[in-house]
């Protein structure tokens, strides 16, 4: 593998000015004329709008609770295309990757700066240099970033923590004491206090090759040409990239629709796909939107796949309760009542099996993804229960032709999943049925 650029940036203790940092550091490499690409620590799409707003592209995952060291390999090399410089950053703090904020830095992405031979950096606050003693850093930290109410000069404050931590300073940030103050330094690009560009240039570029490793796409090549719709604005916008690209890879022509302006699928779909987004607010032009909707449901009496995940799910069920109370009309595509939770948790990994077959999975099928707590389903029909295991039947809901799902997937990493997508679906879809 060529020695490409990479730096792994983590934020001490998860600190709100730490996360100003990241945002800051991307919007500083763009302004010098690099495209970085983002790679967060786990597979779920908390904090993706940002990070995609500082870095210019959607962010991707190197997920090792669903990879291999293998395929993260291959998932960077891959999402580097056309990219200057990869920026690993952590996923927010929740269940299953052993951060909870009283860790200084996230266990994960030390393991992956270790396996990937990561540069790292570290942001944090700094409140009282004199107290900065008893935080130690790891061991692989080569370059700190540092958000600090200077007044003045900063020199001072630089010149005392390289010689407390051992390693250079790259930038000083004054605090973003505002949200409109970082909307418009989003705009014009951050004020840094002390920015040091050639330490910078040194850290990302200066990265020794990592050993070449074989390909390892359990993929083959299905060679049938399939139009995949994909729903896209402002109200379904959570995809992964790297499932994107394996439709490609395999063939797809992607097209893409909006379920808020599009008077019909896009000519010849054989495939819509709804991903997660946020559908509160829009759900009443949603509903207005009648010429979709037929649509859809002319998609559907054909015999044609739908696959919908989180929002995208809910929209499509008979009515949608929103957290207030609110019962709301949905597509009525899905046999279901979707439930907008009061107060959900963060998003944790699930491992579910497929107990009644569809057109896309078939019984005993694993699936493994991020269970999204912001939505459940109450069905309308039992029999739409797709899932094995008890308590968690309507993870996976619909029949025949139609699945929606509360569980974020990434088709790239479940082979016997995306090759459903290009098959022909009359025959597995009667079967199905029956």
């Amino acid at each position: 593998m060529p020695a490409f650029p990479r730096l792994a940036l983590g934020v001490h203790g998860c600190d709100a000015r730490g996360l100003d940092l990241v945002g800051a550091f991307l919007l500083s490499l763009r302004r010098a004329g690099l495209q970085p690409q983002c790679f967060l620590t786990r597979a779920e799409f908390r904090g993706f709008r940002e990070l995609a707003g500082y870095s210019g592209t959607r962010p991707r995952h190197l997920d090792r609770w669903l990879m291999s060291a293998e395929q993260a390999v291959q998932a960077i090399v891959r999402g580097m295309q056309g990219c200057d410089v990869a920026i690993v950053v952590s996923s927010p703090p929740g269940p299953g990757n052993n951060w909870d904020c009283t860790s200084e830095i996230d266990p994960t992405l030390l393991a992956l700066a270790r396996e990937l031979e990561l540069p790292l950096v570290v942001a944090l606050a700094v409140d009282d240099p004199c107290r900065l003693a008893a935080r130690p850093l790891p061991a692989e930290t080569v370059g700190l970033l540092a958000a600090a109410d200077v007044s003045g000069e900063p020199v001072g404050l630089v010149t005392e923590l390289e010689a407390r931590f051992g390693v250079p300073v790259l930038g000083v940030l004054p605090p973003v004491r505002t949200s409109a103050s970082r909307a418009a330094s989003s705009k014009r690009g951050p004020s840094w206090a002390y920015w040091n560009a050639h330490q910078v240039w040194r850290t990302c570029f200066e990265c020794p090759p990592i050993e070449q490793i074989p390909a390892c796409d359990s993929l083959q090549t299905i060679g049938r040409k399939r139009t995949i719709a994909i729903a896209c604005d402002e109200a379904f916008f959570c995809y992964y990239p790297q499932t994107l690209d394996a439709f490609v890879r395999q063939g797809a022509r992607i097209v893409d629709f909006s379920p808020l302006r599009s008077e019909s699928l896009p000519t010849g779909t054989d495939v819509v796909y709804f991903g997660c987004g946020i559908i509160e607010d829009y759900l009443p032009r949603l509903a207005t939107n009648h010429c979709l909707i037929a649509s859809l449901r002319r998609h559907v009496r054909a015999g044609r796949p739908i696959y919908a995940e989180g929002a995208g799910a809910a929209w499509l069920c008979q009515d949608v309760q929103l957290q207030d109370g609110r019962r709301l009309s949905g597509a009525s595509i899905l046999p279901a009542v979707a439930h907008r939770a009061h107060k959900p948790d963060p998003p944790s990994p699930i491992t579910l099996t497929v107990e009644r077959p569809t057109w896309l999975g078939q019984r005993g099928e694993v699936i493994r993804g991020y269970r999204n707590p912001k939505w459940w389903f109450e069905p309308l029909d039992l029999g739409a229960s797709l899932i094995r295991e008890n308590g968690f039947q309507f993870e996976w809901i619909g029949a025949g032709n139609l699945v929606g799902s509360t569980i974020h997937c990434d088709f790239s990493l479940h082979p016997h999943f995306l090759t459903r997508f290009f098959e022909n679906t009359a025959d597995r879809t009667a079967e199905a049925n029956r």
